[in-house]
């Protein structure tokens, strides 16, 4: 005859593997570069600004160009934009950083003047 088979397994201990932290820190804010201040009549301007880095990347930064009547905010993965413009009109624009875990860094801005078409 066959011996008994035993219904007793081990079981296997298991050591928790950690677990990576959610990235809930928010990027650095981007510094405004160009323009600022007065600037000859033109109808186009590179809004220009700082790269900045985070544990999580950068997946996109959030830039915005005010008139008078608001923020118009737009989105690009670089670190300059092309916006229309008029002259003899006064601008604030701004810019912020999103990471890739989806934080968001605040704004940050500046201003500038486009000269009128007689100067």
């Amino acid at each position: 005859p066959l011996p008994p088979v035993s219904t007793l397994t081990k079981t296997p201990t298991h050591t928790p593997i950690p677990q990576p932290t959610a990235d809930t820190d928010p990027p650095p804010k981007p510094n405004p570069q160009s323009p600022t201040g007065e600037i000859p009549c033109t109808q186009s301007v590179t809004l220009k600004w700082s790269a900045v880095n985070d544990p999580s990347g950068i997946s996109k930064y959030i830039y915005g160009i005010d008139d008078g009547n608001g923020f118009q905010d737009s989105s690009t993965t670089g670190t300059s934009a092309n916006v229309q413009v008029s002259c003899g009109q006064s601008y604030q624009w701004r810019v912020k950083a999103v990471d890739g875990a989806g934080n968001e860094s605040g704004f940050s801005g500046t201003s500038f003047t486009v000269k009128p078409e007689d100067q």
